[in-house]
């Protein structure tokens, strides 16, 4: 691929990976099937079924799901959706709940209206909601992505689903093949301006929006107010609103997050951390915008090989991936990138994801502090030793050791941690 082809490709994939999400993504998708269920439907069924993945179900279980007073679970999100959601507005498809719905709601929770089931054969990522009304039926099924939709089916007629594919899918890995960290690099460094600033501003002035709002939070661990009394410094204030941003999120705020690798969380953790520094250090715009493009693409970079939903936490690969934002924002060199993004890895790889809760905001604003510590062994002239661990000969090496790791080492872990939750709360697991 060719510098100029590397540019279309890394423009395109920023474009359809950083976009707006209202809610924790793993609920709305499974909000988003019901919706598009019930719009195929024509109708609000007897019953309904919702058969999701291990990981969909551990990353939907506590998050909250938005404009439902504090409503969180699998069940919560599918029948918010059936009743309320809008599928045409994507991973916005809750924005139209309001407080008409909130009774039907409740009324559905309160009944065995929708059955919840844990697929434990299926590693990858999907959502399959049946509904059912006397003789007929209907589902849909999401898979790979959290609006990519495989399959609609009424009464035994398959519909087209054509237009509702998601472009996502396969095209992380399309886009990486033989691409080099130092694409990423050179890519942020020379792309012009106009094209770049659409994309990373809006994610920019949303992310630290939420941010605000968590900072202000009276309830809940109230991470945003507790890292300053810490750590005083900038880095304690960029600990702060990351971690204020995604317990504010976690919590249900009905506000918009631009995602990174369909997640909220990630997109936070990409972006945040850059737009306090900047604030703090009198950066120039221009050289914000082109840290947040490097971060955002460092990654989706480390997510191509991760894949899209695992045991391995992956706000600490989008903190380790700001990080190399802050590098380039500062003058720093490639190769000093490269290696805050190594030892930032070194020390927090294996970093477990248990679901989608407020200590996410937690584990980013741990993963700040290993950054810290891999820009100040950068910053002396002396880094962790290639070939120490997981470092490998070079950061592609790494990186591919990381998303080996988590896809691979860590699939077991995914299933002992889902069988738990689902033993407390009385889900089968199959």
């Amino acid at each position: 691929m060719t510098g100029t082809n590397h540019e279309q490709a890394f423009l395109e994939l920023l474009q359809t990976e950083i976009v707006p999400s209202i809610g924790c993504t793993e609920p709305v998708a499974i909000a988003f099937a019901a919706a598009l269920a019930r719009r195929s439907f024509h109708a609000l069924p007897e019953r309904m079924h919702v058969r999701v993945s291990a990981s969909l179900y551990k990353n939907a279980r506590k998050a909250v799901v938005p404009h439902t007073e504090g409503l969180s679970g699998v069940a919560a999100a599918a029948v918010a959706g059936l009743v309320g959601g809008r599928s045409e507005l994507g991973l916005r498809v809750l924005e139209t709940i309001g407080e008409s719905h909130l009774e039907f709601i409740r009324k559905y929770l309160e009944t065995p209206f929708c059955a919840v089931e844990v697929d434990s054969a299926d590693a990858d990522f999907s959502c399959i909601v049946t509904l059912w009304s006397g003789a007929r039926n209907a589902f849909v099924v999401l898979r790979g992505s959290h609006t990519n939709v495989e399959r609609i089916e009424v009464d035994g007629v398959v519909l087209p689903t054509e237009r509702l594919a998601d472009p996502i899918v396969g095209r992380r890995s399309d886009v990486f093949r033989d691409v080099a960290f130092r694409d990423l690099y050179e890519f942020a460094k020379t792309v012009s301006l106009e094209r770049i600033e659409p994309i990373v501003k809006p994610q920019a002035e949303a992310n630290m929006n939420i941010a605000r709002v968590g900072l202000e939070r009276t309830e809940g661990a109230r991470l945003g107010t507790l890292y300053p009394t810490l750590d005083p410094s900038l880095l304690g204030r960029m600990k702060a609103a990351t971690a204020a941003a995604i317990e504010a999120r976690m919590a249900g705020a009905p506000l918009p997050v631009y995602i990174n690798s369909g997640s909220g969380n990630q997109g936070i953790s990409a972006s945040v951390p850059i737009v306090v520094y900047a604030a703090e250090s009198a950066i120039p715009r221009e050289r914000l915008m082109r840290a947040l493009v490097f971060s955002n693409l460092v990654a989706l970079y480390q997510k191509a090989q991760v894949g899209t939903l695992s045991a391995y936490c992956g706000a600490v690969g989008a903190v380790a991936a700001s990080a190399c934002g802050i590098v380039l924002m500062n003058g720093g060199t490639c190769d000093e990138a490269a290696a805050v993004l190594e030892d930032t890895l070194a020390i927090t790889a294996g970093l477990v994801c248990d679901g989608a809760k407020a200590s996410c905001g937690a584990k980013a604003a741990l993963a700040l502090e290993a950054a810290a510590v891999s820009a100040a062994l950068v910053r002396r002239k002396g880094t962790f030793e290639s070939s120490e661990g997981i470092i490998g000969p070079s950061v592609e090496d790494t990186v591919g050791t990381v998303g080996r790791i988590a896809r691979e080492g860590m699939a077991d872990v995914d299933k002992v941690l889902v069988d738990a939750m689902c033993s407390r709360d009385g889900i089968r697991f199959r």
